[in-house]
């Protein structure tokens, strides 16, 4: 387990220094992704903006139920997407081999390898929102609802996680499947 922490560590060290090569690219992506947010939160704006319930979801719930896609696809995207992408690649050029002999778990390197930082607006937006739609909802929640909340979050992304994994080592037997992260 230690050896695990620090290899991460490590891992997010070097991901840090390469994001930050290009200070202006990682800043406009961070802003891109704020923007994006924004905009949905607009077209929530828009669409509640006549009524107060859409089927049953006041703006509080909508803004919650959106957020929580946000953090979700925030955590999954900065740590394990773009690294789970590549595992049908490396099969077709032959580079997971050297994954596989490495002295570390081989789903922990293919994994966690590339750490992406600008995914931190879209985290950020998301806690925002979450805030935001609890302040808007009729509904207080107790101190359980946000013991419940906090710990279905990390099960989820556990399951699209393994969803993603399970999807993407079928790259091992199907070589040439070029586009198969599209279904995660």
């Amino acid at each position: 387990m230690g050896q695990s922490f620090r290899v991460f560590r490590q891992f997010v060290k070097s991901s840090f220094a390469r994001e930050l090569e290009f200070r202006g690219n990682f800043i406009a992506k961070i802003l891109q992704n704020v923007v994006w947010m924004l905009f949905f939160l607009l077209i929530l704006k828009v669409v509640y903006m006549n009524t107060g319930a859409v089927a049953g979801w006041q703006e509080g719930d909508a803004y919650i139920l959106s957020a929580t896609c946000f953090l979700m696809l925030s955590v999954v995207n900065g740590f394990f997407t773009y690294n789970l992408i590549e595992i049908p690649e490396k099969v077709r050029k032959g580079t997971l081999d050297f994954d596989l002999v490495k002295p570390i778990d081989t789903q922990l390197l293919v994994s966690i390898r590339k750490v992406r930082f600008d995914e931190i607006g879209t985290l950020l937006v998301g806690i925002v929102m979450v805030i935001l739609g609890t302040k808007m909802g009729a509904h207080v929640p107790s101190f359980f609802d946000i013991f419940l909340y906090l710990f279905l979050i990390p099960c989820a992304i556990v399951i699209f996680y393994s969803f993603s994994l399970m999807l993407m080592t079928l790259g091992i037997w199907l070589v040439r499947v070029d586009n198969l992260w599209v279904l995660s």
